[in-house]
């Protein structure tokens, strides 16, 4: 039996696996009922869906029941515990690792494996299955291709001040590096109104509230360049978070969350679904999720400290 799991980014209908015959499909992505009726009709063989083995409420119970065993370990000095803020981010490869468990159960253990390409989320299910299996795009120049498709993608669909965003959001969430080159501004004279934000609409928003109030001073804090893309009115003052951080704040905190975050992970590996996102890395970018939002605490903690704030909207 041969079985090819067909990656999210790719088609049954275009690549170098057309020229050969299946026994069944795994399409790893989301695509329509018509698509895989389709590929039936091409490869006449059966086609299984990823998604027809999500449980969406079930899977949601069992992913915070998981989570649950990292609570309180990462507790800061403001009593946030860091696991429940940063584990939100990988909800959705958790839940998509547990509907692949669920797939790996559907495949023989004599088949032959074949992916469309390696990585995420062909390897999760060869990790729930404990196989091995063979690959059109294991090639340097194969990955190479396709990292410079997808790059072109994101050329074509996003502006240069996007690329930027995008860049800053990943690279310096914590505002390390922007907070070197960032004046640090004057404190307000009058009590104001917070009004944190990170996207034009929402600043939009804020400020048609203000002019509801022209009485009331407001300080609007924009945590990304989008969120100053509007017409603030006359008691709005506008300043960007970096302002407020700190390069090098706190860092013994910070150090002293990722010694607790190793220790934690050893602990969290006994757990088989966590086990698995361990072993595909979606649990090794949690030390710079740590640093960045113990930087991004800081900086709000500047702001509420120092500048007469009466109330947050």
């Amino acid at each position: 039996m041969r079985i090819l799991l067909v990656h999210p980014e790719d088609s049954p209908r275009a690549g170098p696996w057309t020229r050969q015959s299946w026994d069944l499909l795994v399409d790893l992505g989301g695509s329509s009922r018509f698509s895989e009726e389709a590929w039936r009709q091409q490869y006449s063989c059966p086609v299984l869906s990823v998604d027809s083995f999500r449980q969406t409420i079930a899977d949601a119970k069992l992913v915070r029941q998981i989570f649950s065993s990292g609570r309180g370990f990462l507790i800061d000095e403001e009593g946030i515990d860091w696991w429940d803020v940063t584990s939100l981010r990988i909800v959705p490869e958790a839940l998509t690792a547990v509907a692949l468990g669920r797939v790996s159960t559907e495949i023989s253990p004599s088949a032959e494996l074949w992916a469309t390409r390696p990585g995420w989320p062909a390897n999760v299910v060869t990790a729930w299955s404990g196989r091995t299996f063979n690959s059109f795009g294991g090639s340097v120049p194969a990955r190479s291709a396709a990292r410079a498709v997808h790059y072109g993608r994101v050329l074509r669909h996003f502006s240069a001040a996007q690329i930027i965003e995008i860049f800053l959001d990943k690279y310096d969430s914590g505002y390390r590096g922007r907070s070197r080159f960032a004046a640090r501004p004057k404190l307000c004279a009058d009590t104001v109104v917070l009004l944190p934000s990170a996207y034009g609409n929402v600043s939009r928003m804020a400020a048609a509230y203000a002019r509801l109030v022209p009485q009331q001073s407001f300080l609007l804090v924009a945590t990304r360049r989008s969120a100053r893309q509007f017409v603030p009115p006359a008691n709005v003052e506008v300043r960007n978070l970096s302002a407020y951080a700190k390069a090098d704040a706190f860092s013994e905190e910070i150090a002293f969350l990722i010694q607790r975050w190793f220790d934690l992970r050893a602990g969290l590996v006994s757990v088989r679904e966590l086990e698995v996102l361990s072993r595909m890395g979606v649990l090794d970018s949690f030390p710079d999720w740590l640093r960045a939002g113990v930087r991004m605490r800081a900086a709000w903690r500047q702001i509420l400290e120092n500048e007469p704030v009466c109330g947050v909207l």
